[in-house]
């Protein structure tokens, strides 16, 4: 696994330079090489975030749907289940999915909300709001 964790070191490190292609190549790369299916679904939850941010939605809903289908299967919550729910919203609302985003958002503020993540619960309250204002 050496090399899925020099994969995930360079992933960050582009991601924090704006090469978002390759962060999201590099932690598709380690979601695919990961026999865990909750490490895969870490990575693969940051590749369908930068997919989103990088215009590639259908990418970025394929990947967060395969992530919350292993969550919700292996009882995953908290924050990992907020982040994912998070990274959903986002799929939905760039697809035009309102309700869909909703449904996330709202879950996840919820869960931001226990585990004491509060830019989290501005985040989806500012989110719902705007979609309830559109």
């Amino acid at each position: 696994m050496a090399d899925a964790e020099q994969w995930l070191i360079e992933a960050k490190t582009a991601w924090r330079e704006g090469r978002l292609k390759d962060a999201a190549e590099l932690y598709e790369r380690v979601a695919s090489a990961e026999t865990d299916e909750l490490r895969a679904g870490h990575a693969r939850r940051h590749a369908a975030e930068i997919w989103i941010k990088n215009g590639q939605v259908s990418e970025g809903r394929a990947a967060i749907a395969w992530v919350m289908e292993v969550y919700r299967a292996q009882g995953v919550g908290g924050l990992e289940l907020a982040n994912a729910l998070r990274v959903q919203g986002l799929a939905a609302e760039a697809a035009g999915e309102l309700a869909e985003a909703r449904a996330a958002w709202d879950e996840a503020g919820r869960l931001y909300e226990e585990v004491g993540v509060m830019e989290g619960v501005v985040e989806a309250k500012r989110r719902v709001a705007k979609m309830t204002a559109a």
